[in-house]
Order: C-alpha cells, then sequence, then structure tokens
C-alpha cells in the first residue's frame, strides 16, 4: 500500500502541474441567480423562433427601510428569451444578465396551454434531459394563457409568484388533497404508458384585489388552481375542474382529507373530513372481454363541524349523514369517469389495473384500447362510516331531549 502512494501522489501532483484541468468549473454563489420558476412556451410572436423560456428567480431585496435597519421592498428579477430551441433560449437570457442563470434551485415549471397544444414532449425533453433540473421539481400547465402571462404579470404585486406557487404547495390547495402535485420523474413514468393518459395539476390566471397598509385596493394577477389539465399521445384533450378532480383522487386511492358538506336533520351543515379511504378497482371478464369494472371505495370520516346544536352522534343520524356523503362521492366519480370515457383518454389508471391483475388477458386486448375504454361498464359502490368527533361530542348549547 504505501508503493502505491509513493507512486500515486507524485503522480497526481505531476498531472495538477500540467495545467489540465479535471474538475468541473467552480461558480461562487454571488455569482449565480437563482431562479425558482420557469415558463415554457411555444412563440406566438415571431414565426422564426419556435419557443420561449421565461424565468423568475427567487426574490430579491430592492433596498433596505430606514430606522431599524429591517428588510426593504422585494421582487422577482423575470427574464424572457426566444429561439428555436428551449437549450438556446437559455443562451438568448445569459446574454441579457450579469449573473449566470442557474435552474438547480428551479422547484416549478409551468408550460404554456398552446404548447401543450402543439406536442408536448417538444417542450418537455429538456426538463428531464438537462441535469441542472431536479427531478423532484414540480410541473403545471397553465389554462387559458401562456406561462409567460402568469410569471411576468404575477411578478409585479407585493407578493411574487414563487412566493404565491410556495403557499399553494406547502399550505393551499395542493396540500390539502384537492389536487396532487407531479414532479418531473413522476410524469417520465405516466408518459412512458402508451395506453393511458396523464392528469397534470393546472393552473389559471385570476386578477384580485388586495388591501395594503395605507387602506388602498391594488389590482394584481394572482394564480390559482384550476383542477387537472389531461394529456393524452402528447397532446392536451382537456381539462377537469375541482368537482371532477375530487372524482379522480378518490379512484387513485388520494383522497384522505377532503371535505364534505352535508346536512343533519335540522337542515344545516355538518362538515366532514375524510380521514381514510381505500378504493379496489376490480375488472370483470367473459372470457377474454373486459365485461365491467366494479370501483368499490370505503370511506371513513370525521365530523369537524357543525351548525347545528343537535346532537348528531346517534347512529341513526350518523348513518343518514355517511349516507349522503356516499351518494356525493358516487356522483363525482360518476361524472369524472364520464369525462375520462368521453375524452378517450384513461387518465383514471384502469388499463394498469387490468395490466397487473389480468396480464394475460391485458395482452389479448391492449391493441384496441382506445375502441375498448370508452365503451366499459362502471360500477361504482360507496361505503362511508362516521366514527369521529375530535374534542367535541355535544355543541354548545345542547339541551337533552326530554323523554315522554
Amino acid at each position: 500500500m504505501t508503493l502505491i502512494y509513493k507512486i500515486l501522489v507524485p503522480a497526481i501532483l505531476a498531472f495538477g502541474l500540467t495545467g489540465c484541468n479535471i474538475l468541473p468549473v467552480r461558480s461562487e454563489i454571488a455569482d449565480l441567480e437563482l431562479v425558482k420558476v420557469v415558463g415554457i412556451d411555444k412563440c406566438e410572436v415571431h414565426s422564426d423562433n419556435n419557443v420561449t423560456m421565461t424565468v423568475a428567480s427567487i426574490k430579491q431585496q430592492t433596498g433596505v427601510s430606514g430606522g431599524g435597519g429591517g428588510e426593504g421592498q422585494s421582487k422577482s428579477i423575470v427574464l424572457t428569451g426566444e429561439a428555436l430551441t428551449l437549450t438556446d433560449a437559455m443562451r438568448k437570457l445569459q446574454t441579457h444578465y450579469n449573473k449566470i442563470i442557474f435552474l438547480g434551485h428551479a422547484d416549478y415549471f409551468l408550460l404554456g396551454e398552446e404548447a401543450i397544444k402543439d406536442d408536448f414532449y417538444k417542450y418537455y425533453d429538456f426538463l428531464e434531459r438537462t441535469y441542472e433540473i431536479r427531478l423532484n421539481a414540480k410541473v403545471f400547465i397553465t389554462k387559458g394563457c401562456s406561462a409567460n402571462d402568469i410569471l411576468s404579470q404575477g411578478s409585479k404585486g407585493e407578493l411574487p409568484i414563487s412566493e404565491r406557487l410556495d403557499n399553494l404547495s406547502n399550505e393551499g390547495f395542493i396540500n390539502s388533497h384537492l389536487i396532487k402535485e407531479m414532479s418531473v420523474i413522476q410524469l417520465e413514468k405516466h408518459l412512458d404508458n402508451p395506453y393511458s393518459a396523464v392528469a397534470i395539476p393546472a393552473l389559471s390566471k385570476a386578477d384580485n384585489e388586495f388591501d395594503l397598509i395605507e387602506q388602498e385596493k391594488k389590482l394584481q394577477t394572482d394564480v390559482e388552481v384550476y383542477g387537472y389539465a389531461i394529456v393524452k399521445d402528447f397532446k392536451l384533450v382537456g381539462y377537469i375542474d375541482w368537482e371532477l378532480a375530487n372524482g379522480y383522487n378518490f379512484i387513485k386511492n388520494q383522497a384522505d382529507y377532503t371535505v364534505f358538506n352535508v346536512t343533519d336533520p335540522s337542515g344545516l351543515y355538518v362538515a366532514l373530513i375524510v380521514e381514510n379511504a381505500k378504493t379496489k378497482i376490480k375488472p370483470k371478464f367473459y372470457g377474454d372481454t373486459l365485461e365491467s369494472v366494479d370501483i368499490e371505495i370505503k370511506v371513513k370520516s370525521s365530523i369537524n363541524e357543525q351548525q347545528s346544536r343537535l346532537d348528531i352522534t346517534k347512529e341513526q343520524i350518523t348513518e343518514e349523514m355517511a349516507a349522503k356523503q356516499s351518494e356525493i362521492i358516487k356522483q363525482e366519480i360518476t361524472n369524472v369517469i364520464k369525462t375520462a370515457q368521453e375524452m378517450n383518454a384513461d387518465f383514471l389508471g384502469i388499463s394498469d389495473v387490468v395490466k397487473r391483475k389480468n396480464p394475460l388477458k391485458w395482452n389479448s386486448i391492449k391493441d384496441n384500447w382506445d375502441e375498448i375504454f370508452p365503451l366499459i361498464k362502471f360500477n361504482v359502490e360507496v361505503d362511508s362510516l362516521i366514527y369521529h368527533t375530535f374534542d367535541v361530542r355535544y355543541p354548545s348549547g345542547y339541551k337533552e331531549e326530554k323523554q315522554n
């Protein structure tokens, strides 16, 4: 071992003295512009370019407030470049800025609606191929507008677009299980399946009024969650909104913490929160023919709020409310199945279930899946149970009913 060291150490030192650089070029953190959000669009302005890339950096301080030395106003740097390819657009962006634009910290990639209508993969390959981009970065489709619209206009207000997306992801609609996030690596898996479609979270633009400290109102472009964009064969085929997204989440076994509002015997509302939901999908074959698909769902919910002062924990009342919840869930699932069959887009993952549970039969029908899926008969059964009331059994002001 000593002999090896005596040989290797001088050799390494000698190699270093030749001036050859075998290590990656190092960049100081102060020289980097850390991009937080990237927008990708089809270029609609100049016909000689194909793509538009917009980047929004992590917020920068524009000044220091006086007196106490606190933080000043913050804003995001937003840059846009056009080119034949996204790689070239990235290079053009760099020529307009004195820092190195770095995508390694990008958490969000927004793909514009027109780009997805054109060809999803044409604009997506850059995401999965570029070494800087993290595979757990989140992907969104922008409904009714370009990604550039949301980044450019949404970064002008008091709350930068990157922070607004953080709020949606960390404590807003996405985290509250209305919409499920989709990462770059998760999307790769879906796109490799030629028999199914994929549901990608969709954002839309909204103009909201925000109250400022000086009691004035200011119109600011905001972003909100719409539902899911449905992509099949690398083309946008449609959208599903929140209600349909709820049914989709139940089918995909990702509906925990969903909220349902049902009425008690007084006609006032009770908020039920889903603590646990389990879905079983059972394909039914007659020979090699897929006759139907059974969807069985068991739901456990808790009472999170009530508006009346009744004792709603009685067995008969909880069973009635559970039945109402079951009917709502069944209708939402039926509606999203109908939409999927009308689109002829299996974003519900039925083909995956058939393949997993009946691999031999799947091989005999997979080539005709586009003809089979729209005609499948679905049988939906939902069984709900209300089993918990959290910290309160009887509401404030409750009076025990007198016995006759």
